[in-house]
C-alpha cells in the first residue's frame, strides 16, 4: 500500500503543474486590404504579456489588436508571449492587397456552365447559359448564375482582376459551395470562375460549377 501511495503522489503533483505559455493568434481570413482594419484574435495559452510585431515597423501589446496597413505586400506578423514559466513566439505571413476605387465591371456574360460531380459522374451536366455581374459598391460585386448568386471582392483593376472571396450565397441549394476562384480580362472580354463544395440535394457529394464566357 505504501508503494502505491508513493507512485500516486508524484503523478498528482506533475498533473497539477501549470503548463508553459504557448503563443497563438487566429490568422485573418478573406481579402486583406490596404487601409482596412485587420483583427488578430488571441488564442494563446497561459500568457500574461503580449508583443505583436506587424512587419511594417508597428507593434502592439494588446492580446487581440486591430492593425491597419498603409501599403500592399507580404508581411510577417509575429506574436511573442510571456507566462510564469517561459516565453513563446509564433510567426505567420499575411498578404495585403490594394483594391482600386474605380467602377467595377458590370454586365451580362454568355458562355458555358459545366457541373461536375467528382464521386458520381451520373449527375454531370453541361449547358449554355448567362451570367450577370452587378457592382454593389466600389469594392464588391454580385455574380448571378442560373443556380443562384454570390458576392465577391475583385483584386486587380477593371482591365484584369481575380477573385477568391465568397460571401452571401443564395439560395440554400448552393450554400454548401464554399470556394471560388475566378478571373476577368477586359482585353478578351472573358470571365471564368469555378465554384467548389458539395450539393445538399444529392447527399452532400462533391460538386463543382465552372463557367467560361464572354461579355455581350
Amino acid at each position: 500500500m505504501r508503494l502505491l501511495i508513493l507512485i500516486i503522489i508524484p503523478a498528482v503533483i506533475l498533473s497539477c503543474k501549470k503548463q508553459g505559455a504557448v503563443a497563438c493568434f487566429v490568422e485573418p481570413t478573406g481579402v486583406l486590404e490596404v487601409n482596412e482594419p485587420i483583427k488578430f484574435e488571441d488564442c494563446s495559452v497561459n500568457a500574461n504579456e503580449y508583443e505583436y510585431k506587424f512587419g511594417d515597423d508597428n507593434s502592439s501589446n494588446e492580446p487581440s489588436p486591430e492593425h491597419t496597413y498603409n501599403w500592399e505586400g507580404d508581411f510577417t506578423v509575429s506574436l511573442k508571449v510571456k507566462g510564469d514559466k517561459n516565453e513563446d513566439e509564433l510567426k505567420r505571413t499575411i498578404t495585403i492587397v490594394r483594391i482600386p476605387l474605380t467602377d467595377l465591371v458590370e454586365g451580362d456574360f454568355q458562355g458555358t456552365f459545366v457541373e461536375t460531380y467528382v464521386t458520381d459522374t451520373l449527375y454531370n451536366n453541361e449547358y449554355t447559359g448567362g451570367c450577370n455581374v452587378v457592382a454593389n459598391n466600389l469594392k464588391e460585386m454580385t455574380v448571378y448564375i442560373p443556380r443562384g448568386s454570390f458576392e465577391t471582392k475583385p483584386i486587380g483593376t477593371n482591365v484584369e482582376f481575380t477573385f477568391t472571396e465568397l460571401n452571401n450565397i443564395q439560395p440554400e441549394r448552393i450554400q454548401n459551395l464554399t470556394r471560388v476562384t475566378g478571373s476577368f480580362s477586359n482585353n478578351s472580354k472573358s470571365l471564368t470562375f469555378t465554384l467548389s463544395g458539395t450539393d445538399p440535394n444529392l447527399n452532400d457529394i462533391p460538386w463543382q460549377i465552372r463557367f467560361t464566357g464572354k461579355k455581350i
